[in-house]
């Protein structure tokens, strides 16, 4: 382990000979006793093993991040652990934080070969039988969001994954998470989406909620799991000669748009939007009621969380927030300004926001 990391940078001192960490005769005989009779430990004994805060701070800290405690996310993984998010699946395996493995890496690194080894199985015996159980499921169930993780990379071109990093910078998830009742654990945030009566919305749905996500994926350490779980399209037949500036507004008057969704914009599918599906790049129409703006072409790709994260920006207090960090407003006028300059990879202009690689 040693040795991997100082190949990293070779001129680098280790952990471990820069700041080495002895045991305490007490620690070691706490680990050897857990090693020998792991029933033998009090419940305090083996938080302190495996580094965890005390039950009480334990599971304030899992309700906080998914609703549960941390007992219900165990029964959860043994019983059921294919309904596992993300951040339940982390809480499950001891990592709170996206820091954890690299905080108990150096822990180790600075201790010797053998204390390093008497701490890997005293805690490895520390765990109950419950918890092995829950890790295990638990495990499989991270393997699954890494594949999903691997897709969205995959799936996604540099300047793609580096906008939707800049997206997860801007406070629109606390936003949207304090606009919903408490109770509740989705955050519900999307769009109304029409569609024509010659599209299959059940297909096309399912083809759009998976490109949508893609940047929830790419970014799930980032993502939310009540804003992940909240995302929605919600799906609206419209008839070809229907003006659906007037519909959107008429349900926005009569609060007939779903609570969550954006009430300043939605999307919509035609013919030619349809058609892109089957392209690098496809798109849905963005308009806004009464706007004097034509509709915009918006990536599929980036509807979450890049524009779900931009749009937000407009009900923050301060202007600066309303940019950062992106140059500009999101209004609809400027989205059709940055879009004016993107280019297909023929060379030719193609109007979809965000383009491939331009200042936004």
């Amino acid at each position: 382990m040693e040795a991997l990391v100082a190949s990293l940078r070779p001129d680098a001192p280790t952990w471990r000979v820069r700041d080495p960490l002895d045991l305490d005769d007490a620690t070691r005989e706490l680990y050897r006793r857990a090693i020998v009779n792991p029933s033998s430990l009090s419940d305090a004994e083996r938080r302190k093993i495996l580094r965890r805060p005390s039950r009480e701070e334990e599971d304030a800290s899992s309700r906080e991040l998914c609703g549960s405690t941390m007992s219900e996310l165990i029964t959860k993984a043994i019983q059921n652990h294919e309904s596992l998010t993300y951040q339940e699946s982390k809480l499950v395996m001891g990592r709170p934080k996206e820091s954890y493995p690299g905080e108990m890496l150096r822990e180790k690194l600075r201790m010797s070969e053998s204390d390093r080894d008497l701490l890997s199985k005293a805690m490895e015996a520390a765990l109950t039988e419950d918890e092995v159980a829950a890790q295990t499921n638990a495990v499989a169930v991270q393997n699954l969001w890494r594949e999903r993780s691997s897709a969205a990379w995959g799936a996604l071109s540099d300047f793609d994954r580096a906008l939707i990093k800049r997206a997860v910078h801007i406070p629109w998830q606390d936003h949207i998470i304090n606009l919903e009742d408490p109770i509740r654990k989705a955050a519900t945030c999307g769009f109304v989406v029409f569609y024509s009566n010659a599209v299959n919305w059940l297909t096309f749905n399912e083809r759009m909620q998976a490109a949508t996500k893609y940047g929830f994926d790419l970014c799930m350490s980032k993502i939310k799991d009540s804003v992940r779980e909240g995302f929605t399209l919600h799906g609206l037949q419209y008839d070809d000669a229907e003006s659906l500036q007037d519909r959107f507004a008429a349900m926005r008057d009569v609060d007939e748009i779903p609570k969550g969704l954006r009430r300043d914009a939605f999307l919509y599918v035609d013919d030619e939007a349809m058609q892109s599906q089957e392209l690098s790049r496809p798109f849905l129409w963005l308009w806004e009621p009464q706007e004097t703006a034509k509709p915009l072409k918006v990536n599929a790709k980036h509807i979450a969380p890049l524009l779900i994260a931009r749009l937000t920006q407009r009900d923050l207090s301060t202007e600066k927030a309303q940019k950062w960090p992106f140059r500009s407003t999101s209004d609809l006028e400027q989205l059709h300004k940055v879009a004016g300059r993107s280019m297909n990879g023929a060379g030719e202009r193609d109007g979809i926001w965000p383009p491939r690689a331009v200042s936004m």
